[in-house]
């Protein structure tokens, strides 16, 4: 989906806690700050998102490394409809912000779709 946002083919919704803190952090920053995790979840879910998946960062002098997430393996049911898809990931991904890695120096780059990515408008 970045691809079809890069090109202009696609406008990813950001609901607004989700931007505040995207623009809160730095520039070269590879996501969210770890420690608003639940937040995002919710801010995301609570504007009809479907969480994806989440990648986890830290930066220290410098460097950016992927480090492990929780190891959580769920998968959505992509026969059920959008509000369910939308709890569904909601429940997994704030299981997950439980227990995710947290840090200032950790970060969270969660990825997810509105329901017009799944079923554009003609």
């Amino acid at each position: 989906m970045a691809a079809l946002t890069e090109l202009g083919a696609r406008t990813p919704v950001v609901p607004p806690l989700t931007a505040r803190l995207r623009a809160a952090a730095a520039d070269d920053a590879p996501g969210l700050p770890s420690t608003h995790f639940a937040e995002v979840v919710n801010d995301l879910a609570d504007h009809a998102q479907v969480i994806l998946y989440s990648q986890f960062w830290r930066v220290d002098a410098g460097r950016t490394d992927g480090i492990s997430g929780t190891g959580l393996d769920w998968e959505l049911d992509w026969t059920a409809p959008w509000e369910h898809l939308v709890e569904e990931s909601r429940t997994w991904s704030l299981l997950e912000a439980s227990e995710a890695p947290v840090g200032d120096t950790i970060f969270v780059a969660p990825t997810w779709m509105d329901r017009t990515d799944l079923y554009p408008e003609r």
